[in-house]
């Protein structure tokens, strides 16, 4: 007898709120990210207490400076953690809004777009390498910027979601630009 390969589920779920869909996209998660960077924390944050107690005791406006530069890495290193660890992406979708909310343990921001007023809703690839590394996930164009999420999905997962947000948000191909005839630099 012949053993088949299961289809592999979707990281993404999907649930119905009142007229609205939520698509809640999962971080990546990777236990050895966590751990190096819980125990790269761990060193930075005894590294900033000795110098902080070294600093009360002897300022040094170096290490003042020091320290600065210590909390700001502080932070990224929380954020980087809770991110990678809890982070989510949640979409609403429905006929009239597309609402991008960004969570952290349940914290976050939100931001609504009209349908109407997205253009190109694609998946980007994976590119680079090191610093310029930036992962898969998809995207639109909204005006002049690109907004991206779902970070590290999949192409079929993401193509997936791709055709269900441009049914349930009634996305058309593009969106008519109107053109003035006058490029950025030339306005006053």
């Amino acid at each position: 007898m012949v053993d088949f390969e299961q289809p592999h589920r979707m990281r993404s779920t999907l649930t119905e709120e009142g007229s609205s869909l939520c698509v809640r996209i999962p971080m990546r998660r990777s236990i050895l990210l966590v751990v190096f960077v819980t125990l790269w924390l761990a060193g930075w944050s005894y590294g900033g207490w000795e110098t902080g107690k070294h600093l009360v005791q002897e300022f040094q406006f170096f290490e003042f400076a020091w320290m600065g530069m210590w909390a700001l890495g502080e932070i990224f290193g929380v954020y980087f953690l809770f991110r990678t660890a809890t982070g989510e992406d949640l979409l609403l979708l429905s006929s009239d809004r597309l609402t991008v909310k960004k969570r952290i343990i349940g914290i976050g921001w939100d931001k609504n777009y009209r349908p109407s007023e997205l253009r190109n809703l694609r998946f980007q690839p994976e590119v680079g390498g090191g610093r310029s590394h930036r992962s898969s996930c998809i995207a639109f164009d909204h005006g002049a910027k690109t907004v991206e999420f779902g970070e590290g999905l999949d192409e079929a997962e993401a193509n997936q979601l791709i055709a269900l947000i441009k049914s349930r948000c009634s996305i058309s191909g593009a969106v008519p630009t109107t053109q003035t005839g006058i490029t950025f630099w030339q306005q006053a």
